[in-house]
């Protein structure tokens, strides 16, 4: 039987989510929620696949044990905790952005 994990956002995480929707709806509500979708989309897949993201080439981040997906031109910032079968989203940062400043 599959090990299914279950994914939590942290609150910094879901108002990151929900900034990306209100800047992208200034210009563009369908996008905005495209966008939204798309993210949410990556981020129900690690139930199944937890370490289907790419570890960072920055060692600080790497050492925190953070994991991420890229979506478009956003980066998903998560951990894996194996012992609770939980998946943490910490962060959906643009990819524009200084990641290490964030985390």
């Amino acid at each position: 039987m599959e090990n299914k994990f279950t994914v939590k956002y942290t609150p910094v995480s879901q108002r990151d989510l929900l900034s990306i929707l209100d800047y992208i709806s200034l210009d563009d509500p369908v996008a905005a929620l495209n966008q939204v979708d798309d993210i949410e989309h990556a981020v129900d897949n690690l139930e199944a696949f937890p370490y289907s993201g790419t570890e960072s080439r920055d060692e600080n981040i790497r050492i925190k044990g953070y994991r991420y997906l890229i979506v478009n031109e956003f980066n998903v910032f998560y951990t894996v905790d194996e012992k609770r079968s939980i998946v943490r989203i910490h962060r959906i940062l643009s990819a524009k952005q200084n990641s290490p400043d964030y985390l």
